[in-house]
């Protein structure tokens, strides 16, 4: 056996570890490190690592439950947990893992809601009516993500040395350092050179002499977040006519929705939007599903009976 660890240690090792050595994203070790410090608050942060029971790492569930965590949220926890005692055992600061018994909750999966046509249209064209405080660069967001299927992240994290074919195409990197193509549009790409253009005068206005490597800018000139799509989406999906609780990774869903209902593929489907799974990438095939039942009992005789 190795030294011991007290648990506070072990997480603050084994999250140093997802960073440095196995090259996660920021993202990804931000929600181990959230799920942690919820395992540190249940089992006890000064506790050894290798005096942890079953019933100390099961006492965390219900508890969660009781304060109203969903099902997924659980079982996120608990793969984060199992995670740190694999790399425990890994490293020999445990000789048992008491985590292989904890049991994920069941839940019933719901069909994503799709997003209609028309409230991608209405979304897309929104910044059209000029109300936004950069309307160029909000329309050239809305329709690459639209066009691409990029998770929001990926689409910040842009560079223009990641294009190639007159913006037509552009590498990603994604999650587990994962890299494919995406691809942009004509709408798309009509809308990214009116912001590039407007991009360069802002820039010459606030006196930054060297272009920003980064594709996407706040009006400071700097980077894009998550967080900052976010609000911009919020501030046009406010208006009448647009479903209120459109979200950024609808964009997503919409474009893969729309690959599979037009008959592409199932694994180029899957390639584009970087899964690793095909079972991922195989809900849409699911919802596509549903659409066909809908759209039989919508048409059939007595579909309204």
């Amino acid at each position: 056996m190795a030294e011991r660890k007290l648990v506070k240690d072990a997480v603050d090792e084994f999250l140093l570890y997802l960073e440095t050595i196995k090259g996660f994203s920021p993202n990804t070790v931000t929600s181990y490190r959230n799920d942690l410090e919820k395992f540190k608050f249940f089992s006890g942060a000064q506790k050894y690592m290798d005096e942890l029971t079953f019933n100390d790492l099961r006492f965390a569930i219900p508890c969660m439950s009781e304060r109203g965590s969903k099902p997924a949220t659980i079982n996120r926890y608990i793969s984060a947990v199992r995670t740190l005692f694999a790399y425990c055992r890994k490293f020999e600061y445990i000789k048992d893992n008491p985590s292989l018994r904890l049991k994920t909750v069941r839940a019933d999966k719901p069909y994503h809601q799709v997003v209609t046509n028309q409230e991608m249209y209405n979304v897309c064209t929104s910044p059209d009516q000029g109300n936004g405080l950069w309307p160029a660069r909000d329309k050239a967001l809305f329709e690459m993500l639209y066009s691409s299927g990029c998770r929001v992240s990926e689409l910040c994290s842009l560079k223009f040395t990641d294009f190639s074919e007159g913006f037509k195409k552009a590498k990603i990197t994604g999650k587990g350092n994962k890299q494919r193509y995406v691809f942009f549009e004509e709408d798309a790409l009509n809308a990214l050179q009116m912001y590039l253009s407007e991009r360069k005068t802002l820039l010459s206005e606030k006196g930054i002499a060297e272009d920003p490597e980064f594709l996407f800018l706040n009006q400071g000139g700097t980077p894009l977040t998550t967080g900052g799509v976010a609000w911009i989406l919020s501030r046009y999906t406010s208006a009448e006519g647009i479903n209120h609780h459109f979200s950024p990774h609808d964009f997503r869903h919409a474009f893969a929705t729309a690959m599979v209902n037009e008959g592409l593929d199932i694994r180029k489907v899957q390639a584009l939007l970087g899964h690793s799974s095909v079972s991922t990438t195989q809900r849409y095939t699911h919802v596509n599903q549903k659409k066909v039942f809908s759209d039989y009992h919508k048409a059939h005789p007595h579909g309204s009976d």
